[in-house]
């Protein structure tokens, strides 16, 4: 694995998991993986945790220009530096799902099989650019929308680095797709959900994708195509941002697990918190339980049961107005005074998060289950074709490093 210990695990995956049924076919599968051993020009594994991909090789590359204010104490920089593409990956990747900002503003990528290392740096967040919400062929609510984010890739020489051509999806048909999955001990049933053993999990998860940190190869089928391609490549956290390729080439890039009722709304409630939409939150939080039907357990019933959650939401409520919603009414906060309203509010968010996992554990039509894509022939990839293209054609060869930054704009 080498420095890739040093990378860390993507703490905002949405759930990519094990496919052990397929659901058009209806039968019992076994997944198939293997290790990814060829020289490999084109897929990478970034520092925060997930995979990314050449999308676009600008020819020729776009200098950039420094200014004294961009470099270390106003001194030249030793070499020059070039744009010398673009890449794609899962925004959750490198975003807060929650706030939509950017976790870095430049970070490394490796490619495990030969040995490149380059430099990326995030430009625009599509979920901001393309907030529409995406939809499954049982039009549920994927958790992110626009769950895509364009990188510049910048080195100061030429790498031999590859594009993955694009095909257009024509529906039920074969692909795989390639990344670097990541093991992870706690909560292994979050991306094995067919056990109860947390052990059993954890060694499945273990065996499937060879112990994780290597470039894995997993193959499947596409059962559903439109804006979301749902396909049964076997996935685990680690391989958000990895291509979906056919026998054709590219068709879409790989963001989550399975789409289940009620996420979307778990994300917005986490978004309310974060706003300090506290009232509004807690309301939302108790509609969910209309949906606790399509789950083994009343999930989200314990959302607005636990007496700890109640708690932290009553302070948080009576921290910006005078009145408690009426179920609240009785929690008294006499009892809780070992949060600040700082991590109350964390607390809150990560809890309702976490139920997103429940979800996968405890849905009740397991054998439905599939991974998630966005297709190359949806909307958003068109605008990221306009996006990278206008500003190719704007810089015209050398683009300010002050500049890089009003791509957002575009």
């Amino acid at each position: 694995m080498g420095d890739l210990l040093l990378y860390q695990m993507d703490p905002y995956s949405i759930g990519e998991i094990v496919i052990t049924f397929n659901p058009m076919l209806g039968v019992v599968v076994n997944p198939k993986t293997k290790v990814y051993d060829k020289k490999n020009f084109s897929v990478f594994y970034h520092e925060l945790g997930g995979t990314v991909f050449v999308y676009k090789l600008c020819e020729p590359p776009i200098e950039i220009i420094y200014g004294a204010q961009n470099t270390l104490e106003g001194s030249r920089m030793a070499e020059k530096e070039f744009i010398i593409g673009f890449a794609l990956t899962a925004a959750h990747t490198v975003i807060n799902p929650v706030s939509k900002q950017f976790r870095l503003w430049r970070l490394q990528a490796r490619s495990l099989n030969s040995e490149i290392k380059i430099n990326l740096m995030p430009i625009k967040n599509m979920c901001i650019e393309f907030p529409d919400e995406l939809l499954t062929s049982e039009g549920i609510k994927y958790m992110l929308p626009g769950d895509l984010c364009i990188l510049a890739i910048i080195s100061t020489k030429a790498l031999n680095l590859k594009e993955i051509p694009r095909a257009s999806c024509t529906g039920i048909e074969d692909c795989y797709t390639i990344g670097v999955p990541s093991i992870p001990r706690n909560s292994p049933r979050n991306f094995y959900p067919y056990t109860d053993n947390d052990l059993i999990a954890y060694n499945e998860l273990n065996r499937i994708f060879f112990g994780g940190g290597k470039l894995i190869k997993s193959y499947g089928s596409v059962i559903a195509c439109n804006e979301l391609i749902q396909f049964t490549c076997s996935a685990m956290c680690g391989m958000s941002g990895s291509p979906i390729i056919s026998k054709k080439g590219l068709i879409g890039v790989l963001v989550g697990g399975p789409v289940l009722p009620g996420q979307r709304e778990l994300l917005l409630c986490s978004e309310l918190v974060f706003n300090g939409k506290y009232t509004e939150a807690w309301e939302k939080l108790g509609q969910l339980s209309s949906l606790n039907t399509e789950y083994d357990k009343p999930i989200f019933q314990k959302l607005v049961t636990k007496k700890e959650i109640r708690l932290m939401f009553a302070e948080l409520i009576t921290s910006i107005c005078d009145s408690l919603p009426s179920d609240l009414l009785n929690e008294s906060l006499l009892n809780f005074t070992h949060f600040s309203l700082e991590q109350a509010k964390s607390e809150v968010i990560r809890t309702i998060l976490d139920c997103s996992y429940r979800c996968l554990r405890y849905g009740k039509k397991k054998e439905n289950y599939s991974n998630t894509g966005i297709s190359v022939e949806s909307a958003i990839f068109r605008r990221i074709d306009e996006i990278v293209n206008q500003f190719i054609e704007q810089c015209q060869g050398r683009v300010e490093f002050k500049n890089i930054f009003a791509l957002r704009d575009i």
